[in-house]
């Protein structure tokens, strides 16, 4: 499933107050029937021991052909087998739907309440969501009838398909500390140094300019002896590091994106650079997306809440949680930001239940002759994001009702926009970046006006200062405590002192 999904499954769960629980399949591939072709195998040692050992069956004479009427793990088709398998138990035994989008994400109203039931499958790990903990448990004993193996069972789920679950009684917090602890580790990066208030990248000009315009070795045998003298990969310590940004590291975007432009032919200083970045990450490897219950679950332990690095009050206002499920997105693009190619890069971001469930940095194709056509660009993928999104909760039944507000601090772009017409600068725009006028004519997104200070997606589209990243780091990441949880958290203190 890819992980806007993923986001949104923990969004909407938390939203609507349920509790989530995982299983696994063992020997998942074996339980679907074979491909239609048939295939045969030699008998070899160990099946031979099995089917007698174990089976009790007659031996089979060692090196006779026997035909195979089982998926089996490693054949070509045995993925696909194995999907179609499980996708129809789900849909025709166990009365689910799959989301257009997302085939498995699954999602059903429980009969006598309407309470909405999701399951979630990555290959053969499954997610459970339900209201009350009974019912997760029967829909695992559901698919658990269908499966010739026992299942697996994870509990109240933790980890999932390498991302780090903590369920508590306010929130939950979608994080990647196992993940990053292992990867730092490797590396031997576990001491290294970080500020008291770290940042990804530094933002000074002259070290921008390095970093854009300094070229690597060209000669492999050149580059082998700074990879040496560096003591990592670079292509394997990014690869490392995309991982964690893909499943809930927001807040790296901006240095991924810049420093994944140089894999090809590094040089020492995009080198300390991800080092530097893999020591921010050491230093907040426990950082993840909040998600905000819309009521405490007394059922779920009581964790500390988090507490904000940022005290602008006047940004919270703009993502103040006053209904968890309705959907706001923000768009923001740095114009001709790289020396090398004057390309822009843009940033997206949209929230659900207090954090970010999509977002997005990308280094526009194009160059853009404005910074008005560069923010348009950027306003049309915001709005290819939101019709994603709303498609895939409508799907779920968390319809949204009236447009969806998408933030941009570009004046001209919303002009255009509103005006419903390009204006005389933007004729060469292409048409298909018109189309954010068909969306708002449509009323399904709605683009507002917001001051660049209030715009968290101004630190997706290139690195901010420490001061303003943290104010945006402590929005996208979901750090901002709902009133309601913080009442209630004293309150409940205040009872057990």
């Amino acid at each position: 499933v890819e992980q806007p999904a993923h986001r949104v499954l923990w969004a909407v769960n938390t939203a609507l107050n349920h509790i989530a629980i995982g299983i696994d399949v063992g020997n998942a591939y074996a339980e679907a029937d074979g491909p239609e072709e048939k295939i045969y195998m030699i008998v070899d040692k160990q099946f031979h021991e099995w089917w007698t050992d174990c089976l009790g069956h007659p031996s089979i004479p060692y090196g006779q052909v026997i035909p195979i009427l089982k998926n089996l793990q490693g054949h070509p088709e045995g993925p696909r087998l194995w999907h179609k398998h499980i996708h129809r138990i789900m849909l025709n035994d166990l009365g689910f739907r799959a989301c257009t989008h997302e085939h498995c994400l699954y999602y059903k109203r429980e009969k006598d309440t309407n309470d909405l039931i999701l399951v979630l499958r990555q290959v053969d790990d499954f997610i459970i969501i339900t209201k009350l903990l009974s019912a997760a448990l029967d829909i695992k004993a559901q698919i658990g009838k269908q499966m010739t193996n026992p299942l697996n069972d994870l509990g109240i789920i933790k980890r999932f398909n390498g991302v780090d679950i903590q369920q508590t009684r306010y929130y939950v917090k979608v994080f990647a500390e196992t993940y990053l602890t292992r990867v730092l580790e490797h590396h031997g990066w576990l001491n290294l140094p970080a500020s008291n208030i770290p940042i990804p990248m530094r933002t000074e000009t002259a070290f921008m300019a390095a970093l854009e315009l300094t070229e690597g070795p060209t000669d492999e045998h050149e580059k082998k002896a700074l990879e040496k003298e560096m003591g990592f990969s670079y292509r394997q310590v990014i690869g490392e590091a995309i991982f964690a940004m893909t499943i809930c590291r927001i807040d790296i975007s901006p240095a991924i994106i810049k420093l994944s432009q140089y894999s090809e032919k590094p040089a020492k200083c995009h080198f300390q650079a991800l080092k530097n970045l893999f020591a921010f990450l050491n230093a907040t490897k426990s950082e993840g997306l909040y998600y905000w219950r819309a009521d405490a679950r007394m059922d779920l332990p009581d964790e500390p809440l988090p507490i904000p690095i940022s005290n602008e009050e006047s940004l919270y206002e703009y993502f103040a949680i006053h209904d968890p499920l309705r959907l706001k997105g923000t768009t923001d693009s740095t114009w001709g930001n790289d020396r090398k190619h004057r390309r822009s890069t843009g940033g997206v971001a949209f929230l659900l239940s207090g954090a970010a469930v999509y977002y997005r940095t990308k280094v526009q194709a194009t160059v853009a002759q404005s910074s008005t056509e560069a923010e348009l660009y950027t306003m049309v993928d915001g709005g290819k994001g939101g019709l994603y999104l709303r498609s895939l909760l409508e799907e779920l039944g968390v319809e949204q009702i009236g447009p969806t507000e998408i933030l941009c601090d570009n004046q001209s772009a919303l002009k255009i926009t509103n005006a419903q017409q390009p204006s005389k600068r933007t004729r060469h725009v292409e048409i298909k970046e018109f189309a954010v006028q068909q969306w708002v004519e449509d009323e399904r997104i709605v683009y507002e006006d917001v001051i660049t200070t209030h715009n968290p997606s101004d630190s997706l589209s290139k690195a901010t200062s420490r001061i303003k990243f943290w104010e945006h780091f402590d929005v996208l990441m979901g750090r901002r405590i709902p009133q309601y949880a913080l009442t209630h958290h004293a309150i409940h203190s205040a009872k057990k002192n």
